[in-house]
């Protein structure tokens, strides 16, 4: 009888651009295993479509305004989305990143206290984050 091992994927971290480590612990024994490879840029369809970055979004919860930073690897317009707790977009603009860290600060004075989430999209790839307003 084959037996199979169910991983579960505890992190996915770029080292740098062409490696790759993931860090893992079977759902059996939690044995913990990393995994380092490397790519070439000829993986994906181009360089730019790769990584549009790491997103923090503070404070959490907010009162007067969010600060969304953004480290990015390319220079690339975004979209921002911020949606609330049903599902209806609130406010949406477009996002100029360079490359490097960047930062948006969206005044929410407006929104009623509650929970709701921000998108950050490019073509391929899409970050989700949620906060709380709480006036």
């Amino acid at each position: 009888m084959k037996k199979s091992i169910i991983y579960l994927v505890l992190s996915l971290m770029l080292i740098n651009i062409g490696a790759t480590r993931i860090n893992a612990s079977n759902a059996i024994n939690c044995e913990y295993q990393s995994i380092a490879f490397e790519y070439t840029t000829d993986d994906f369809e181009s360089d730019k479509d790769l990584y549009i970055g790491e997103m923090h979004l503070f404070p959490n919860p907010a009162k007067d305004n969010v600060v969304i930073e953004f480290n990015s690897i390319t220079s690339k317009t975004v979209q921002v989305e911020m949606i609330n707790i049903i599902g209806q977009t609130m406010n949406q603009q477009s996002w100029t990143l360079e490359n490097g860290i960047n930062r948006l600060e969206l005044n929410i004075l407006e929104f009623p206290t509650g929970s709701y989430f921000l998108r950050v999209m490019d073509s391929k790839n899409c970050i989700t984050k949620k906060f709380s307003v709480e006036h």
